[in-house]
C-alpha cells in the first residue's frame, strides 16, 4: 500500500511473473461502504485466461512442479501456509475493505 493506503496497480499474475493483460483494460476496486479507491486491477480476458491454463499445463506436463517429489511439494504447500497464517491479518483486512 502506498502512504494514502492505496495498493499499486496490480497485474496478472502468469508463469511466475507480472503481465500486462493480452487484450484487457483494468478495473478500478472500490470499497462497497466508502467507495473509496482501493486498487486497480487488471482485468483477464479470454486471451490471459488461456494463457494461464497453459502455462499451469506445462507445468503438470513437465515442468518444475511436476519433477519435486511429494516431500518437496509438501514442504512448498507447507511454506505458503505459514505465509498465509503470517499474513492472515493482513490478509483479512484488506478482504474487508474489498467486501465493504
Amino acid at each position: 500500500m502506498d502512504a494514502a493506503g492505496k495498493l499499486p496497480q496490480l497485474n496478472l499474475f502468469l508463469a511466475g511473473r507480472w503481465v500486462d493483460p493480452v487484450e484487457s483494460d483494468s478495473f478500478i476496486d472500490l470499497n462497497p461502504a466508502t467507495e473509496e479507491e482501493l486498487a486497480t486491477v487488471a482485468a483477464a480476458g479470454p486471451a490471459d485466461v488461456d494463457a494461464a491454463v497453459a502455462a499451469a499445463r506445462a507445468q503438470l506436463d513437465g515442468g518444475a512442479w511436476s519433477r519435486l517429489s511429494g516431500g518437496d511439494r509438501g514442504r512448498l504447500l507447507t511454506r505458503l501456509a505459514e505465509a498465509l497464517e503470517r499474513d492472515g491479518d493482513r490478509l483479512a483486512a484488506l478482504e474487508a475493505l474489498d467486501v465493504g
